[in-house]
């Protein structure tokens, strides 16, 4: 597997956990621990996508 398709998996896999889909969420009320959880979680999802692009970016020979 390359690079990029590892970069790819290991985004999809972070977002398909910590994020959920409007159908499987729940209320806020339900679980306060979790959604606490899920909304520390967010910052750091989105600061791995960046890194994944910079990455990316690197492999494929630019130097952002």
């Amino acid at each position: 597997m390359d690079a990029k398709k590892a970069v790819c998996c290991l985004i999809l896999s972070l977002d398909c956990a910590l994020i959920p889909s409007p159908s499987r969420a729940q209320g806020g009320s339900d679980n306060a621990s979790v959604t606490a959880q899920l909304n520390d979680a967010k910052p750091m999802v989105a600061k791995i996508k960046k890194d994944a692009v910079q990455m990316e970016s690197y492999a494929n020979g630019g130097l952002n």
